[in-house]
C-alpha cells in the first residue's frame, strides 16, 4: 500500500456542533410550537395578519384561549401586532420561523403524511374513541357528623 491509500482510509473529523450553542433558544422555540392551537395559528399568520375575532373563526377556539395563545407566541418573539382602530391584527414575525413553517408544511405535508396512517389504520396521536359513559358508582351511606378521633380535652393544671 502506498503513503496516499492509507491517508484515505481515514475517517474525517467531525464537523464541530453548530445547533449546540443555540440549544436553549431552539429549545423555547420548539417548545412555542409544541401545541397544535399555537402551531395552527401560525399556519394561519403565513398568509397575513389576522384579528383575533378571524383567528378565533379559523381555529374554532374561544377569544380567551386564542389570546392565550398570541401571548405565548408575542412572549418568544414569534409574532407581533399592530392596533387598528379598536382591533389588533397579528402578523407572522419576519426571521426564520416563516423558512421553518414552510418546511414543516413541505416535509409533513408532502413527505411525512402518507406514512402518518391510513384512514383504517390511525397514526401514533390518533384520538381514542370515544368511551362509553361510566357506570354510576355505588354510594355509600353517610357518615355521623362526629368526628374520627376523639377530641383531647386539654390537660389541667394542678392546683
Amino acid at each position: 500500500m502506498t503513503a496516499t491509500a492509507r491517508d484515505d482510509t481515514r475517517p474525517t473529523p467531525p464537523a464541530p456542533p453548530r445547533l449546540a450553542p443555540h440549544a436553549p433558544d431552539l429549545s423555547a422555540l420548539l417548545r412555542a410550537l409544541g401545541h397544535h392551537g399555537r402551531l395552527a395559528l401560525l399556519d394561519h399568520l403565513r398568509g397575513g395578519g389576522k384579528t383575533v375575532r378571524e383567528l378565533q373563526d379559523l381555529l374554532g377556539a374561544s377569544q380567551p384561549v386564542v389570546s392565550s395563545h398570541l401571548a405565548r407566541l408575542r412572549h418568544e418573539g414569534l409574532v407581533r401586532f399592530e392596533r387598528d382602530g379598536k382591533c389588533s391584527v397579528y402578523f407572522l414575525e419576519d426571521g426564520p420561523l416563516r423558512a421553518l413553517l414552510d418546511h414543516l408544511d413541505t416535509a409533513f405535508c408532502d413527505g411525512l403524511r402518507p406514512h402518518a396512517g391510513a384512514p383504517d389504520r390511525p397514526g401514533p396521536h390518533a384520538r381514542d374513541p370515544p368511551r362509553a359513559p361510566a357506570r354510576p358508582r355505588p354510594t355509600r351511606p353517610r357518615r355521623s357528623a362526629r368526628p374520627r378521633h376523639p377530641t383531647r380535652t386539654p390537660a389541667r393544671p394542678d392546683t
